[in-house]
């Protein structure tokens, strides 16, 4: 341990007198993870981008909210006299209990989230189950969080809980034939 220390200090004084020749030694190391870091920040960036046109295009629609409910009864009487409040009243009705089930299935996934996570003792329940639920109302998902969480906690232990989305058979055959899967596998068995 003393000696990774001794070395880490060595290539600090190494990068602090000559910068440029320690960055020529590691960008070679570096730019295998260089795209995988790009898309990440692209990605983020992107899902920036379409959160603040949201929040814009909200800013513009919500006051003018009653207006518009107006202008669709306005249209819906001309082309539907005798049900247009019918329908109206569907829309609404549809557009509430789409809301809700889209929470309510956020904050069921939540709850079973910080239950599991609790049980299996993995560090900060609490938090990551409200991140699940965010995840879950924002529609993304909280798949990649939890498993991998899952898996963190779980790992050393008897108990193998773990759950992912595997693109194709081939990934995985792969990722099953791992020696760290099998190991794993073996001692539940």
């Amino acid at each position: 341990m003393a000696a990774d220390r001794g070395a880490a200090a060595r290539r600090l004084e190494k990068a602090s007198e000559n910068l440029a020749a320690t960055l020529r030694e590691i960008v070679p190391h570096l730019k295998p993870l260089a795209g995988t870091v790009l898309a990440i920040a692209g990605s983020a960036g992107t899902g920036t981008l379409k959160f603040l046109a949201s929040v814009v295009i909200a800013r513009f629609l919500l006051p003018s909210g009653p207006r518009m409910v107006a202008s669709v009864r306005t249209m819906l009487t001309r082309i539907v006299p005798k049900r247009s409040a019918d329908f109206l009243a569907l829309a609404g009705a549809t557009i509430r209990t789409v809301a809700q089930g889209v929470i309510g299935v956020a904050v069921l996934q939540s709850l079973l989230a910080g239950i599991g996570l609790k049980i299996a003792g993995g560090p900060h329940a609490g938090v990551l189950a409200f991140a699940v639920l965010v995840l879950g109302i924002v529609q993304i998902g909280s798949a990649p969080m939890i498993s991998a969480q899952l898996h963190c906690c779980v790992a050393g232990s008897s108990l193998f809980m773990n759950y992912i989305v595997w693109e194709r058979v081939d990934d995985f055959k792969r990722g099953y034939d791992l020696p760290e899967v099998q190991a794993q596998l073996s001692s539940i068995r």
